[in-house]
């Protein structure tokens, strides 16, 4: 009779495996997400700064002030063609616009708040037709995570930061 040598895992083998690969999921599913998260609030963040950026040198390109318009949920900005500091719906400039953000903008323009739903007298930021941004502006998201959550305006400088509570730290 021959015997044959029969090799395997046993079934506590198996078990001991499959548990570890479960800790392991355990462990790096809500890390991951938090490092998700993070990241997106990052690139939200760089995309407002480079739209912000973008509008203010074509103003000074085109020789056309730009107005750019905040709420809550997002921004537009706006080719002031007519020249009459009102955001109209011709002037739209529809790729440096932004509607839907994952994370909601807090912050000033001008000493007040960004409005809830867009306003055509509340949350304006004017890029003049010498790139001047007026009035003074902190735009921030509420993700203390991120390395970079907010922007801060003056009136020849545009800078993205980080929030430490109370002031937008540019870096």
């Amino acid at each position: 009779m021959i015997k044959q040598d029969c090799r395997g895992f046993s079934l506590v083998e198996l078990l001991v495996v499959i548990l570890a690969v479960a800790l392991v999921l355990a462990i790096s599913v809500p890390f991951s997400k938090t490092l998700v998260d993070r990241y997106r609030a990052e690139n939200q963040m760089r995309t407002i700064y480079g739209d912000m950026m973008e509008a203010r040198q074509r103003a000074m390109q085109r020789n056309v002030p730009h107005i750019i318009q905040f709420a809550q949920n997002g921004f537009t900005v706006y080719e002031d063609r007519d020249g009459d500091g009102v955001p109209d719906a011709n002037e739209k400039i529809p790729n440096l616009s932004i509607t839907t953000l994952s994370f909601t903008l807090n912050g000033t323009v001008g000493g007040l708040s960004i409005p809830s739903t867009p306003s055509t007298t509340l949350g304006l930021l004017t890029a003049s037709r010498k790139g001047l941004l007026e009035p003074d502006t902190v735009i921030r998201i509420d993700s203390p995570r991120s390395p970079c959550n907010c922007v801060v305006t003056g009136t020849t400088r545009l800078g993205l930061g980080k929030y430490d509570g109370t002031n937008c730290v540019v870096q």
